[in-house]
C-alpha cells in the first residue's frame, strides 16, 4: 500500500504521470534517508556495545591476574622494616600467649572447683 492514495492502484512505473513519478521518487529518497540514519544509529549502538565487551574482558584478565598474583607481603615482613614496631608486636604476640594460657588454667581450676563442689555437696537438687 502506498503512502499516496493516487498510487495505489498503479502496477507499473510506466503508468505514472510526471508528478505521480516525483512524488514517488520523493517517498523513496524519505525513506532511504530514514533507513540510512537507523542504520547509522544500529552501527553506533554495535560499536559501542563492542567497546563495552572489549571493556569486559580487560577487566576480566585485570581481576585474574589479580586472582592468580602472589599475596601481599606479611604484616610481619613489613614490620621487620621498621625494628621498634617489629619489637612492639614482638611483645604483644608474647603477652598474648601468656594471657591466653593463664585464661586456659583459670578455666581449669573453675571447671574442677565446680565438680568438686558437687561431689561434696549431695543436697544438690537433681534434675527431674
Amino acid at each position: 500500500m502506498a503512502l499516496d492514495p493516487r498510487l495505489d492502484d498503479v502496477a507499473d512505473i510506466s503508468d505514472l504521470s510526471g508528478a505521480d513519478l516525483a512524488l514517488v521518487v520523493e517517498l523513496q529518497r524519505k525513506e532511504l534517508d530514514r533507513l540510512l540514519r537507523e542504520n547509522a544509529q544500529l552501527h553506533a549502538r554495535v560499536n559501542q556495545l563492542i567497546g563495552l565487551q572489549e571493556r569486559e574482558q580487560v577487566l576480566r584478565q585485570q581481576m585474574q591476574s589479580m586472582m592468580g598474583a602472589p599475596k601481599a607481603e606479611a604484616p610481619t615482613a613489613l614490620l621487620e622494616d621498621n625494628s621498634e614496631l617489629a619489637v612492639r608486636a614482638q611483645a604483644s604476640e608474647a603477652r598474648y600467649e601468656r594471657l591466653k594460657g593463664a585464661l586456659a588454667l583459670l578455666i581449669t581450676a573453675i571447671e574442677r572447683q565446680n565438680t568438686a563442689s558437687d561431689a561434696v555437696s549431695p543436697d544438690a537438687e537433681t534434675p527431674s
